[in-house]
């Protein structure tokens, strides 16, 4: 697993509850946040003295004011089910000639050689087993537990306190909601969404809501 560069200046997309999640994480490594964008209007900065942009237009501006500057990398504080969001919104950065920053709590614990995508969030308390695979732009939100190789696709969310036994697999773009257990070799399809404390015992197709103990499918999306 490589380590994230901790020296590089950060642009956060997103200013709301999960940027807070995100200050708290960057402040126990002194990273420093440089620009903030949210396209909503009314919306305040977590971070005193840190600019807050509302458009790809401003953003594009603020950078070519600040070209003498480090180039700063990107995360994103876009939680819930919208991981296509995140992905969609790191393309367009990316075509800025920026990174995406890989983040990692302190106290998450990770196998050596666990592979970790560009642009995910390791949030506090979380343990990764070896030989998974994490894609990008996905968040392993606070205590989640991730057995032996499970493979997690791009833009997926496991909210807090979820449990992936070993050689699960989630693809693209799923969210799998705060204090699920999936049972060992299951699969989750492609934008499926697993509610809140459900105990997921069988494969669910794509695009589909599943909940419950044992979890049915409730209706496609």
């Amino acid at each position: 697993m490589q380590t994230p560069d901790i020296t590089k200046p950060l642009l956060i997309w997103g200013a709301r509850g999960h940027a807070r999640v995100l200050k708290d994480c960057l402040d126990l490594y002194n990273q420093t946040v440089v620009a903030l964008v949210d396209r909503d209007p009314d919306c305040r900065s977590p971070f005193l003295a840190v600019p807050l942009m509302h458009s790809l237009v401003q953003l594009d501006l603020w950078l070519s004011q600040h070209q003498s500057s480090p180039k700063p990398d990107f995360l994103i504080a876009i939680g819930g089910q919208r991981g296509a969001d995140r992905l969609y919104i790191a393309s367009q950065l990316e075509q800025l000639g920026l990174t995406a920053h890989t983040l990692i709590h302190p106290t998450a614990v990770i196998a050596a050689d666990v592979s970790i995508a560009s642009g995910s969030q390791i949030l506090a308390l979380s343990h990764i087993a070896v030989g998974a695979s994490i894609g990008r732009q996905t968040i392993i939100n606070h205590r989640v537990n991730v057995d032996h190789e499970c493979r997690i696709g791009d833009g997926v969310h496991l909210a807090p306190g979820v449990t992936l036994a070993g050689e699960v697999v989630i693809a693209n773009n799923a969210t799998v909601f705060t204090g699920a257990c999936i049972a060992p070799r299951v699969q989750i399809g492609e934008g499926a969404l697993i509610g809140a404390g459900s105990v997921v015992l069988n494969n669910v197709p794509a695009y589909s809501l599943a909940y419950g103990n044992p979890a049915k499918v409730i209706r496609k999306l």
